[in-house]
C-alpha cells in the first residue's frame, strides 16, 4: 500500500492543489468585488461590491485550482521533461517551451470551466444548472467559445511570468543569498503584474467572447483586440479608456498578489510534504536546477 501511495501521490501536485484551493478561499472576496465593479460600473472600493464576499466560491474554486495551484507543478514537470530533449541544452529555450506547454495544457480545461463560471455569476441556477442550460441552448460549442483567446492569453502570460520570475530571483541572488522571503515575494508579484498587463488585451478578447450568446458564433480573438485599440485611438482619454477596458489596476493586482501567495504556499507545502515519511521518496520533489 505504501509503495502504491508513493507511486501515485506527488508532493508537488498535492502542494499545488492545496495552494490553488487556498487561493480561491483567500481571495474570493476580491474576485467577487471585481465582478460586481465591472457588472455595475462602480468603483472597485464601493462597499456594495463587498457584500456577500464568499458568493461564487464553488464556481471559482475549479478555475483557481488550475490557474493558481497546478501552474507551478505542471511547469516543473515540463521543465524536467524537456531537459532530456534537444532544447535541454539551452536553458532559456527549455524554460520557454515548458512555459508555453504549461499555459496551453491548463488553458484546455480552464476555457470551458470559465465559460460556465462567467454565465453563472448573478444566476440562481448554480454551476451544473448553468452548464445544462448552455448545453440545451447550443450543445457543446459554447463551452469552447473562448478556447482560442484563453490559449493565446495563457501561453503569453506563462512565458512572460516565468521569464521575469526566474531572472528577477537570479538577479536578487547576486546581492542576497539566500534570497529573503520578502524579496522573492516582491519579485514574483512584479512578474505576475507585468505578465498580466501584457496579456490583458487577450483577456479582454476572452471576455468579449464570454459575452457572446451561447447560440451565436464567437468573434475572432485578434479582431477583438484590433477593434479595442482602434476605438481607443479615437477616444479623448485613450490611456484611461484602455486601462478601464483592460482592467489594469485592481484586476492586475489580484493576479500578481495571488500568484505570489500561491508560489510561497506551494514551495512551503511541497517542502513540508517531502519531509513526511510516506512521501519523502516520491519523485518530482526537487525544483528543477537553474542553469
Amino acid at each position: 500500500m505504501g509503495e502504491a501511495w508513493r507511486e501515485w501521490v506527488s508532493p508537488s501536485y498535492a502542494a499545488g492543489a492545496f495552494s490553488g484551493v487556498l487561493n480561491a478561499g483567500l481571495f474570493n472576496w476580491w474576485d467577487k468585488a471585481l465582478y460586481e465593479s465591472m457588472k455595475n460600473l462602480r468603483p472597485f472600493l464601493s462597499p456594495e461590491n463587498f457584500r456577500d464576499p464568499w458568493h461564487g466560491f464553488q464556481a471559482a474554486v475549479a478555475g483557481r485550482f488550475l490557474s493558481y495551484g497546478l501552474f507551478f507543478p505542471v511547469f516543473e514537470s515540463f521543465d524536467r521533461l524537456y531537459q532530456g530533449t534537444f532544447v535541454g541544452a539551452w536553458p532559456e529555450l527549455r524554460r520557454l517551451a515548458a512555459s508555453q506547454s504549461t499555459g496551453a495544457l491548463l488553458a484546455l480545461p480552464l476555457a470551458p470551466i470559465s465559460s460556465i463560471k462567467y454565465r453563472m455569476w448573478g444566476s440562481e441556477l448554480g454551476y451544473l444548472g448553468t452548464a445544462k442550460l448552455m448545453y440545451r441552448q447550443a450543445g457543446i460549442s459554447p463551452f469552447f467559445h473562448a478556447i482560442a483567446p484563453t490559449l493565446w492569453r495563457d501561453c503569453l502570460w506563462a512565458s512572460v511570468f516565468q521569464y521575469l520570475r526566474h531572472h528577477s530571483i537570479v538577479w536578487a541572488q547576486r546581492f542576497d543569498r539566500p534570497v529573503r522571503a520578502g524579496v522573492e515575494f516582491t519579485a514574483v508579484t512584479a512578474a505576475g503584474g507585468v505578465a498580466t498587463a501584457l496579456s490583458s488585451p487577450l483577456n479582454y478578447a476572452r471576455n468579449v467572447v464570454f459575452k457572446t450568446p451561447a447560440d451565436r458564433r464567437a468573434p475572432n480573438t485578434w479582431r477583438c483586440v484590433y477593434d479595442l485599440f482602434r476605438e481607443a485611438r479615437g477616444h479623448p482619454g485613450a490611456a484611461r479608456f484602455l486601462a478601464h477596458q483592460l482592467n489594469v489596476g485592481w484586476g492586475t493586482a489580484r493576479v500578481a498578489v495571488g500568484m505570489a501567495v500561491s508560489s510561497k504556499v506551494y514551495e512551503s507545502t511541497k517542502a513540508a510534504l517531502a519531509a513526511t515519511p510516506v512521501l519523502k521518496h516520491t519523485g518530482g520533489l526537487r525544483r528543477p536546477a537553474e542553469r
